[in-house]
């Protein structure tokens, strides 16, 4: 493999990781997602990669807007703390 389909590999691993992740700590996972696809965007050199991998890019600002919306929702006494990236 050359050093430019490794890199692609490791994207993929990361965007795939992000998508477990994501299950059980939504910030994270969103994290995972759309840094593992920044990374593959740079890789490849382009930023649109046909219809299948900037779904990982929707589906982690997705994610982070839903995580963001409830954990503010959720947050009444407006006091924020490290445990709020894990809900």
């Amino acid at each position: 493999m050359t050093i430019q389909e490794i890199k692609l590999f490791v994207a993929n691993i990361i965007m795939l990781l992000g998508l477990i992740v994501v299950w059980r700590f939504e910030f994270i996972g969103s994290f995972f997602l759309i840094i593992g696809y920044i990374f593959f965007a740079i890789s490849n050199y382009s930023f649109w990669n046909g219809p299948v991998f900037p779904t990982f890019l929707f589906l982690g600002i997705l994610h982070l807007l839903c995580w963001s919306l409830s954990v503010f929702a959720q947050n009444t006494a407006r006091k924020f703390s490290f445990l709020m990236f894990l809900k």
